[in-house]
C-alpha cells in the first residue's frame, strides 16, 4: 500500500524532541533521526510511518512483497543486494534482509529462509524475536530440529506467544514428545487465526493419533474439515480421517441441529431450513421435546431472515404453549407477534403480544409488545384504542426502552391530525422523553418547533430549533432544525453555523500528539512502528495494542492508535475505534484536535477512486462516503446475509446492470470485492437515484436501502406529507432508521471536510413529492 507520512508527536514539556522509533537493525536507546516540522528544536519527538523501503533501490522488491508475489520478491531482493553498484543504506539493507527471509518462507524456500532470518537476528534489532520465530517456522518445515531449538532458545522479548507455542509444539513433535506437544497445540489454537490455527489443529490431531487416542484424533480431523474444507490443511485432514480404519474410527458426530445452527449463523437460511425439515421428520415433541422446540424455533428464525413472515409465524406458533423453556416461549411470542404483523395478520399479532405481556410482565419485551399493539391499532384506524394502549405502556413502564416511542406516537397523533396546539401542549408536559439514540434524540423538540410554526409563533419555533442544534450536536434532528432555521431566520442561521463551526477543515498531514509519553517510548510501541514501516501490519497491531493496554491514559492512547491505523490504511479498524470514542460524547468541535478526531471517525479512504466516481456521476463525494461507511464500514471483502457484496454492498444483478454507466467491465461476484470496481458501480446506482429524485439526499439514501420501487410507492401513498414527516412514515423500520443515520453521516462529512458547512442541509417542511420532483410512475 502507499503510505502517508505520519508524524507522531510526543509532548515532553518543552524539551528538545527525539525520535521515538529506531531502524529495524538498531537497539532502542531513545535516540534517532529528526524529521517533520520543527527540526532539532521541536519539542516533539517524530516518528515516520512511510514504508521503510519506499523510494529505495529495493522499492520494486517491496512492491512484489506487498502484492504477495513471493518468488519475484525473493529474486528482486537478491538482485539488489548482490549488485555492488547499487548504493543502499544499512537501514535499507537490514529491512530488505528481513523481508527477503519472510519472502523465502512464503515461497517455500525453507532452508534459505531460516538462514536469512538468523542472519538478520544476528544484528541487534527491536525485531530480532520476530526474525527468530520466523526462522524457527522455516526450520520446522525442513525439518531442521537443531535450528528450531537454537532459534526458540534465543528468544528474549516474549512476542507472539501463540506463534511461539505452535513452534514449541512442532519441536516437541520432532523430538517424539507428542504428549508434551498436545497442550502446546491447545495454547497455540487459543491465540491463533488463519494458517497458524489450521496448522495447529492438524498437527494436534496427528499427535493424538500417534498417542493412539483415535476417537479424539478423528474428532480433531473432522473439526478441521468442517471449519476449513477448501484449505490445504482441511484437505489433508480429510485424507487422514478417511485413512483411519473404520473399525476404530468413531461414527460421525454431526448433529443436524448443530449444522443448521451453523448454517443459520452463516446466513445460509435456505440450507438451514432443508436440514431442519429432515430433522423434524424424525423428531417428535413427545420423545425429544427440547430438540423439537429448538428446531421449530430455528425454522421460524430462518424464515424470518428470508422475510417469509407467513411461514415463520407457523413455526413460532408451534413453539408457543408447547415448550417448557420459558426463554423460548418468550421469544416465540415476540417473534411470532412480529411475524403475524408483517404477514398482515393483525389480530393474531395482537393476540401474541397480549399473551407475552400476561406471561412475562417484568421482561423488557413487554413494553415493546404494548408499543406494537398500539401501532397495529393505529393502522386499523382505532386511534382511541391506540392512545389507551400507549398510556398504559407509559404507566406500567415509564422508564422502558420503548417509552421514547410511546411519547412520540402520542405527540404524533395530535400533530398529524392538525391539532398543533394539543401537540405543543403534550410536548411541554413531558420533559423526560427517554430519547437516547440517534433516531430519537431531539425528535419531539424538533416537531414541537414545527407545531409552533403552524401556530404562527416563529420566535418560539426558532428558539426550539436552536436548542435542538445546541443540545444534539451533529444529529439528525439538529440537521432538520438547521434546515428550518435557514428558512425562517437565514442570517441567524449563518451566524449560528459560524459560531459552531469555528475550525474549517485543514489537512494536517496526520500530525498527532502521542500521549501518554510512556507509551510512545515503550518497547512495544517502538516494535509496532517498525513493523508498520515494513508493511507487517498484523504483527504491528499486536504490539501497538500491548502499548495501549500498558498506558495510563487509555482513551488518549486509543486515539493515538486510531490515528496510526488510519495512516497505514487500516481504516475499518481505525474508524470503528474513533467512532466509538467520538460519538460517546458528540459535540461540535472546540479545537482543531477534536476536528481531527472526528475526521478519524469519518475518514476518506480510496479518495482518488471516490473523487473520480463523484465527478463522473455528478455526485458530491460526501454522499458516496456516507453510503460506504454505513454499508460496509470500509471493509472491501464484506458480504451480507442477503449476498450484498463489497464496499457499496451491491447485489450482483444490480451491479451488472450498472456496468456500462459506471464504465467498468461487467462484474462477477469476486469483482464486487475490488474497490476499483465497487466504488464506480455503487456511485452509478447513486447517480441513477439522484437523477430520479431531484438530487435530494433523503430520497437517494432511502432508495439505496429500500429500493426505488418502494420509495415511489411511499411518495405516491403519503408524499403530500412534509419531508420530515414522510421519513417518519416510512413503513420499513430498517429503511427509516437507515435514512436518518446516513443523512446524519452525510451532514457530518460535509461539516468536517467541506468549506460549505451546511452543504447537506435542506428544507424539511417541503412536501415530499415536491422535494423529490415526483410526478408518479
Amino acid at each position: 500500500m502507499t503510505r502517508l507520512l505520519l508524524a507522531l508527536m510526543v509532548w515532553v514539556g518543552g524539551c528538545v524532541g527525539k525520535s521515538v522509533t529506531e531502524p529495524a537493525h538498531a537497539e532502542s536507546n531513545g535516540e534517532g533521526h529528526q524529521d517533520g516540522e520543527g527540526g532539532a528544536d521541536s519539542p516533539f519527538p517524530i516518528v515516520d510511518l512511510s514504508l521503510s523501503l519506499e523510494g529505495s533501490p529495493y522499492a520494486e522488491a517491496a512492491r512484489d512483497w506487498e502484492q504477495e508475489d513471493w518468488g519475484s520478491a525473493v529474486d528482486a531482493f537478491r538482485a539488489v543486494s548482490n549488485d555492488p553498484s547499487v548504493v543502499v543504506t544499512e537501514d535499507q539493507r537490514q529491512s530488505a534482509l528481513l523481508l527477503l527471509g519472510l519472502s523465502q518462507l512464503r515461497a517455500d524456500q525453507f532452508s534459505d529462509a531460516a538462514a536469512t532470518l538468523e542472519s538478520f537476528a544476528a544484528t541487534p534489532s527491536v525485531l530480532r524475536d520476530y526474525a527468530l520465530l520466523s526462522a524457527a517456522d522455516a526450520a520446522s518445515r525442513v525439518p531442521d530440529v537443531t535450528t528450531m531449538q537454537r532459534c526458540l532458545e534465543g528468544l528474549q522479548d516474549g512476542v507472539l506467544p501463540a506463534y511461539r507455542a505452535l513452534l514449541e509444539a512442532l519441536l516437541a513433535v520432532e523430538q517424539g514428545d507428542h504428549q508434551g506437544a498436545v497442550p502446546l497445540f491447545d495454547e497455540a489454537m487459543a491465540g491463533s487465526t488463519g494458517r497458524n490455527l489450521r496448522r495447529a489443529m492438524l498437527m494436534r490431531a496427528r499427535s493424538l493419533l500417534a498417542l493412539e487416542k483415535v476417537e479424539e484424533a478423528a474428532g480433531g480431523f473432522r473439526a478441521l474439515v468442517e471449519a476449513f474444507p477448501s484449505t490445504k490443511e482441511g484437505r489433508s485432514a480429510r485424507r487422514e480421517l478417511d485413512a483411519i480404519p473404520s473399525a476404530t474410527k468413531p461414527a460421525t458426530t454431526k448433529d443436524p441441529l448443530v449444522e443448521a445452527q451453523a448454517l443459520f449463523g452463516r446466513h445460509r437460511s435456505d440450507e438451514a431450513i432443508a436440514k431442519l425439515e429432515g430433522l423434524l421428520k424424525t423428531t417428535k415433541l413427545e420423545t425429544s421435546p427440547e430438540r423439537w422446540c429448538e428446531a421449530n424455533m430455528l425454522m421460524g428464525k430462518s424464515y424470518t431472515k428470508l422475510r417469509k413472515h407467513d411461514k415463520a409465524a407457523v413455526y413460532y406458533d408451534l413453539v408457543v404453549g408447547s415448550c417448557a423453556d420459558a426463554d423460548l416461549e418468550l421469544k416465540a411470542l415476540y417473534n411470532g407477534g412480529r411475524a403475524h404483523w408483517n404477514a398482515n395478520e393483525p389480530q393474531k399479532a395482537i393476540d401474541q403480544f397480549e399473551a407475552l405481556i400476561a406471561a412475562f410482565p417484568e421482561h423488557s419485551y413487554a413494553d415493546d409488545a404494548y408499543l406494537y399493539i398500539a401501532r397495529i391499532q393505529d393502522e386499523q384506524g382505532k386511534a382511541q384504542d391506540a392512545e389507551r394502549t400507549l398510556l398504559t405502556q407509559l404507566r406500567q413502564y415509564p422508564e422502558g426502552d420503548m417509552a421514547k416511542d410511546a411519547h412520540w406516537l402520542l405527540f404524533l397523533r395530535y400533530y398529524r391530525s392538525g391539532d398543533y396546539a394539543a401537540a405543543a401542549q403534550y410536548a411541554e408536559s413531558v420533559k423526560d422523553r427517554r430519547e437516547d439514540d440517534l433516531y430519537s434524540r431531539g425528535r419531539v423538540d424538533y416537531f414541537h418547533g414545527r407545531a409552533l410554526e403552524h401556530l404562527k409563533k416563529p420566535a418560539e419555533a426558532q428558539a426550539l430549533f436552536e436548542a435542538v442544534i445546541e443540545a444534539q450536536p451533529l444529529s439528525y434532528y439538529a440537521l432538520l432544525s438547521l434546515g428550518r432555521l435557514k428558512v425562517i431566520a437565514p442570517k441567524d442561521a449563518e451566524a449560528f453555523i459560524a459560531r459552531l463551526r469555528e475550525f474549517p477543515f485543514v489537512e494536517r498531514g496526520m500530525m498527532v500528539e502521542v500521549r501518554p509519553v510512556e507509551m510512545a517510548t515503550s518497547a512495544d510501541f517502538v516494535r509496532g512502528i517498525e513493523l508498520l514501516r515494513l508493511g507487517l501490519d498484523d504483527w504491528a497491531e499486536v504490539e501497538l495494542e500491548k502499548a495501549v493496554a500498558a498506558a495510563a491514559d487509555k482513551e488518549t492512547a486509543n486515539w493515538t492508535l486510531a490515528a496510526i491505523l488510519n495512516a497505514v490504511g487500516s481504516v475499518p479498524r481505525s474508524h470503528r475505534m474513533a467512532a466509538q470514542m467520538a460519538t460517546l460524547n458528540p459535540r461540535y468541535f472546540t479545537s482543531a484536535d477534536e476536528q481531527a478526531q472526528w475526521a478519524l471517525a469519518y475518514p476518506r479512504p480510496f479518495l482518488e477512486l471516490v473523487e473520480h466516481a463523484a465527478q463522473k456521476q455528478g455526485l458530491a463525494k460526501e454522499i458516496i462516503y456516507s453510503i460506504m461507511r454505513e454499508e460496509s464500514g470500509f471493509e472491501p471483502g464484506i458480504e451480507s446475509w442477503a449476498n450484498a457484496r463489497g464496499l457499496m454492498q451491491l447485489m450482483l444483478p444490480t451491479a451488472q446492470s450498472l456496468a456500462t454507466q459506471a464504465g467498468v467491465d461487467k462484474p462477477d461476484e469476486a469483482a464486487l470485492f475490488v474497490p476499483s470496481t465497487a466504488i464506480p458501480l455503487g456511485s452509478a446506482y447513486l447517480s441513477k437515484l439522484s437523477k430520479t429524485y431531484n438530487q435530494h439526499p433523503a430520497f437517494i439514501i432511502a432508495g439505496y436501502n429500500g429500493g426505488q420501487g418502494n420509495v415511489n410507492r411511499w411518495l405516491q401513498d403519503f408524499g403530500d406529507s412534509s419531508l420530515d414527516l414522510w421519513v417518519e412514515q416510512i413503513p420499513f423500520g430498517q429503511t427509516r432508521d437507515y435514512t436518518k443515520r446516513v443523512l446524519t453521516t452525510y451532514w457530518r462529512y460535509g461539516w468536517i471536510y467541506n468549506e460549505v458547512a451546511d452543504m447537506a442541509v435542506f428544507d424539511p417542511s417541503i412536501p415530499a413529492r415536491e422535494a423529490a420532483a415526483f410526478v408518479g410512475e
